[in-house]
């Protein structure tokens, strides 16, 4: 019985990080624009792993200036190591179908992260079917 609940929960473990693998290659795949954007400022949003912040930036693309908060949340620590700082210019990636939706997170660190979620998802969806059996 023990084994059956085990599967369930890993496969349960594998499904969401499947889904959020595909996300991140999904943001990936969308913000494929480099621009030049400024940092105005950050917003704080919940998380259970203590306070992340949305930053917000200004940028124009296709003749149309575009406010617009990151799509990735940060910890106070990684908005420090990054060095960023209010009225600097930073590259973003942006979706030309939607100018509005920016990241500024860098191309390898989507690739990385989306590799490594899928590859575990699989794994651990597999351990959990295993188990079932």
């Amino acid at each position: 019985m023990v084994k059956y609940v085990f599967g369930i929960i890993f496969i349960a473990a594998g499904l969401f990080l499947l889904y959020s693998g595909a996300r991140r290659a999904s943001t990936l795949r969308r913000c494929r624009e480099a621009v030049d954007g400024r940092y105005l400022d950050r917003e704080s949003v919940g998380s259970f792993r203590g306070e992340k912040f949305r930053l917000k930036f200004e940028y124009e693309y296709g003749g149309k200036i575009y406010t617009a908060l990151s799509d990735g949340k940060l910890s106070e620590d990684e908005i420090l190591k990054r060095g960023f700082t209010r009225g600097r210019r930073y590259a973003l990636l942006i979706s030309p179908d939607d100018p509005e939706f920016c990241t500024c997170r860098l191309k390898n660190e989507y690739v990385f992260e989306a590799t490594f979620m899928l590859m575990a998802g699989i794994f651990i969806t597999a351990i959990g079917a295993m188990l079932l059996i």
